[in-house]
């Protein structure tokens, strides 16, 4: 007889370890912060095109109703919720009614009594009706068109009624509002049948006009030019006046190939073809006068976000860095102990703890790193969304113009993008091949607002303004006595050299103009030129002066009250980033005064 072996009781549960919870540093919990605002702030901007279009580009009632009105999404019967939107049935009906035992086709009965569903009462015609829940009206509607009743919102739903055919039941149909996203995507088509319709209606018009008008141009010159065959030209003719020998010269000259009055007729059609353009260029102008300001602004937007979240993907990149360093570290103390068997017997407990310690780290890191991912997909979308715009922008402005035009336009642009990529290789020292286009536009944008001074640029920025500058800080030089340090021992051996120097710095007093040309902020416009005048006071109940006296403390703070309203856009979250950028930044005037 076989015996079945039992299996053994199971043991108790060994306890489940304690959860290990992320630890982060001050620091990186301030760059958490900074990242989670960051992502919360920025939430608006992932929309895309199609939100711009229909809350500031399309601007259309019949357009915004397309977009805005709800969506069909089934023909159902009709139910008692609907009587009230009938007439009461005549004698006839009811009788008719009645013969068929309460289930004649065109009969519905409702609280009010009969109602003939081919009679629609006038005001019921063409209207949107709420569908109730407190009947079980919503419920039962979710319930046929196959619809989760539980997940489903009573104001996203309506009802409307249409006559039918004569003779026949009126017709009811459910309507659901439409998602975000589907008004985002009826907008984007609709934009973009725009933009169409002017590429390749108006815009070709447009060129054809223009191509007509230059070659009917050309024809005018080559013609004159031969018949002129070297005697006397227009301006010759001008210049001798009305005297008959003159005449009869030019008289010969012409040849009967084209008078002066020949040339006039020329002339006015020439204006003619050149006013027939004008037309029509300020015909396209207003077509996109309403596309291109929101489109622009939106660029602005995007970059100015973009350029914000660039120095913290920095940031995190180290932070994420500095845990895969101290992680490996911590493996390398374990290894190394573990080689040594016989001290590790002794010391086992060590390797306990650094295996704790890095337990901890690689919690820290997995945590900090789905932060850095949400940053990193954030920007991403940014960009994306910033040259979606960007191409659009393009499209408008390359409508209706001749092929020489946008040749000349891109040779321009690619001569813009190569000072731009000579002035950041000059201080980047790095070849002009290795800048990519992004950072040269980073880099030149922020020399263009004063946040990057031109000295830091590198390059042939603006050489007049800089060979100034150090002419003046030269002859400041040689105006400011220089005072001769006391040693401690001699005259006053109880003085603090670092009090001294400290003394000496709060003394450190120059106008608001020279400081503000120190730190390299100059000919600052809009936010910028606001943000200068609001910070670099003497206090804050006086106005913006120029030629007021500040010391390099009041100037430190108002620097930093500077970076955070115009740099950091008002987010006091970049508080510590401020302080350090300015520290930093008077760090090296004060080498240089």
């Amino acid at each position: 007889m076989l015996f079945r072996k039992e299996k053994p009781l199971p043991s108790a549960e060994t306890p489940a370890e304690p959860e290990i919870t992320p630890e982060h540093s001050a620091e990186t919990l301030k760059m958490v912060e900074q990242i989670d605002y960051g992502i919360a702030d920025s939430e608006n901007l992932l929309n895309g095109l199609g939100r711009l279009a229909r809350e500031k580009i399309i601007t259309n009632p019949e357009t915004l109703e397309e977009i805005y009105a709800p969506k069909e999404i089934g023909q159902l019967g009709l139910k008692k919720y609907d009587t009230s939107a009938f007439e009461l049935a005549g004698i006839g009906l009811r009788i008719r009614n009645a013969i068929n035992f309460g289930q004649y086709k065109y009969a519905l009965k409702g609280e009010e009594g009969l109602v003939d569903t081919r009679k629609l009462r006038q005001e019921a015609t063409g209207n949107k009706y709420d569908l109730m829940e407190w009947n079980g009206e919503l419920v039962e509607v979710a319930k046929e068109l196959g619809l989760n009743p539980e997940e489903i919102n009573r104001q996203d739903f309506s009802k409307i009624y249409v006559a039918g055919e004569k003779g026949k039941s009126a017709e009811k149909t459910i309507l659901q509002r439409k998602t975000e996203q589907e008004m985002d995507k009826i907008a984007s088509n609709i934009l973009e049948k725009q933009l169409k319709d002017l590429e390749t209606k108006t815009g070709p018009e447009l060129i054809k006009e223009r191509l007509s008008l230059e070659g009917f141009k050309k024809e005018i010159e080559q013609l004159s030019e031969e018949q002129n065959d070297g005697a006397l030209s227009a301006e010759d003719l001008a210049r001798l006046g009305e005297e008959k020998e003159i005449e009869q010269l030019s008289e010969e000259q012409n040849d009967g190939a084209l008078s002066a009055e020949d040339l006039a007729r020329l002339g006015e059609e020439k204006v003619r073809r050149q006013g027939l353009i004008d037309e029509k260029q300020a015909s396209l102008n207003t077509s996109l006068e309403y596309m291109r300001p929101p489109l622009l602004d939106q660029q602005r937007i995007l970059a100015g976000a973009i350029e914000g979240f660039l120095p913290l993907m920095a940031e995190a990149a180290g932070r994420e860095k500095s845990y895969e360093q101290e992680i490996k570290g911590i493996q390398d103390k374990i290894r190394k102990f573990r080689g040594a068997k016989q001290i590790a017997e002794f010391l086992g407990d060590k390797v306990t703890k650094w295996e704790e310690q890095k337990k901890q780290v690689e919690i820290n890191l997995k945590d900090f790193r789905q932060k850095k991912e949400a940053l990193d997909k954030r920007l991403a979308a940014l960009k994306k969304n910033k040259a979606e715009v960007d191409a659009t922008i393009i499209r408008i402005d390359n409508i209706g113009k001749i092929k020489e035009e946008l040749k000349t336009e891109k040779q321009e642009k690619i001569q813009e993008e190569t000072q731009k990529k000579s002035t950041v290789a000059g201080a980047a020292g790095r070849p002009i091949t290795q800048i990519t286009e992004e950072e040269a536009r980073q880099w030149q944008d922020a020399g263009w607002q004063g946040r990057i001074p031109y000295e830091e640029l590198g390059g042939d920025i603006d050489n007049n303004r800089k060979t100034a500058a150090q002419a003046e800080n030269t002859a400041a030089k040689k105006k400011t006595p220089i005072k001769p340090a006391v040693p401690k021992s001699e005259n006053n051996p109880l003085a603090n050299p670092a009090e001294t120097e400290q003394e000496d710095k709060e003394k450190i007093t120059k106008q608001v103009s020279r400081w503000l040309d120190l730190l390299g902020i100059r000919n600052a416009v809009g936010p910028a030129e606001a943000a200068v005048k609001n910070n670099f006071k003497e206090s804050a109940d006086k106005e913006f002066d120029p030629t007021a006296s500040l010391t390099l403390e009041q100037v430190r703070q108002a620097y930093i009250k500077y970076l955070i309203d115009f740099q950091y856009s008002g987010k006091k979250v970049y508080l510590a980033r401020a302080r350090d950028v300015a520290d930093e930044k008077l760090k090296i005037i004060e080498q240089k005064l």
